[in-house]
């Protein structure tokens, strides 16, 4: 192809999928492929899905043989997850909370007190999620939060993490226990009492912050 005055026009660079001519400003490339904006969302929210996918699963066959239920938006307590987000809820008859999985925009493991957050497309994270989660149900992970108790002897939370339970059992001082973010939150608290609470409630115990000086 030649312009007017017979020079060689460039050839026109198109989508790989919708096939609309590229422009300068919105070209993406994907596995050596050139795809416009649009097909490049497209294509991530593909793969973000089939990687949900993935990981959902992985979850189901980590908690077979537990008791769960799949809980939805459409349930007013599970109202703040999105039309495609879920919760699954893993049933605890010990006398401990249950542990709850949601997911919406990212993971978040919750366990009495605590939670923490998982990216869906870092495969680290998602393996670490997966680790914390079977070590909850096996015991060998436990919930340390720490507080005091309000007039009507309900434990008020100040802060919290998910640790080992054999790093729990060998704590001497709160600094062995809590990462630097929570105990910098703990600076102006005036928290009595420190709760480790696993999956079976039969090992759950209270200890004074005094002790733990």
């Amino acid at each position: 192809m030649f312009d007017s005055i017979g020079r060689k026009k460039a050839a026109c660079e198109i989508c790989a999928m919708c096939g609309k001519r590229l422009k300068s400003t919105d070209t993406w490339l994907i596995n050596a492929k050139k795809y416009c904006g649009q097909c490049r969302q497209q294509i991530w929210d593909e793969q973000a899905a089939l990687m949900t996918q993935k990981t959902d699963e992985r979850i189901l066959m980590l908690i077979k043989g537990q008791r769960y239920l799949v809980h939805h938006h459409d349930e007013e307590e599970y109202s703040y997850l999105g039309e495609s987000g879920m919760c699954i809820e893993i049933l605890n008859d010990t006398g401990s909370s249950s542990l709850f999985i949601d997911r919406d925009d990212e993971y978040t493991v919750s366990f009495e007190y605590h939670h923490c957050h998982y990216s869906f497309g870092d495969g680290e994270q998602i393996s670490r999620m997966m680790e914390t989660i079977d070590g909850i149900l096996h015991n060998t992970i436990c919930a340390v939060s720490i507080g005091s108790r309000g007039d009507n002897g309900q434990f008020v939370w100040s802060g919290s993490c998910f640790l080992p339970s054999e790093t729990a059992r060998e704590a001497n001082t709160i600094k062995d226990l809590f990462p630097q973010s929570v105990l910098r939150q703990l600076a102006n608290s005036r928290c009595t009492e420190i709760l480790f609470q696993f999956w079976d409630g039969s090992l759950n115990k209270s200890t004074p912050v005094s002790s733990m000086r």
